[in-house]
């Protein structure tokens, strides 16, 4: 399964300066973390080659890895640094489909929305629980109507 950027994301940030939502799940995957300029150091043909590369899969997120340090390493970038404990303790939310986290949970009841976490993938599950976790809720409405699959109904309508 191939993620994209969200239109929210291409609308905000036309140049692709910005790391996009798809990127950050892969790096987290991952447990690693590139600098800002690194991703603006890159030319936009490679920065859509890792947005584009599937990650479902193993050997797709170790062919991202690869490809991420080659490309870095060709641009005269630093390498991927590890995250930091209380980020790798976030993958635990979202990285499989288990309860849903309390950061999602609240901004979902203060939105006035249900949210149908277990029927969303690890990319939904992921935005969810990233912008949940910093409050975004203008963002978090147009993530939930973009992931679509009923997500964003409010009770009773």
């Amino acid at each position: 399964m191939s993620y994209a950027v969200l239109s929210f994301e291409r609308e905000e940030d036309p140049q692709g300066a910005w790391i996009p939502l798809v990127v950050r799940m892969k790096l987290d995957l991952l447990g690693v973390k590139i600098g800002l300029d690194d991703w603006q150091a890159l030319p936009d043909e490679v920065r859509e080659e890792l947005i584009e590369i599937e990650v479902e899969q193993d050997r797709g997120l170790a062919r991202f890895h690869q490809r991420l340090r080659e490309v870095l390493a060709t641009a005269a970038c630093d390498a991927p640094r590890a995250l930091s404990e209380h980020k790798l303790a976030g993958r635990a939310a979202w990285a499989q489909a288990g309860p849903m986290p309390g950061e999602v949970a609240r901004l979902a009841e203060r939105l006035g929305v249900e949210i149908q976490w277990a029927a969303l993938d690890r990319f939904g599950r992921y935005v969810l629980w990233h912008l949940g976790a910093k409050g975004a809720d203008a963002r978090f409405r147009q993530a939930l109507e973009e992931l679509g699959s009923g997500q964003g109904s409010r009770p009773g309508v």
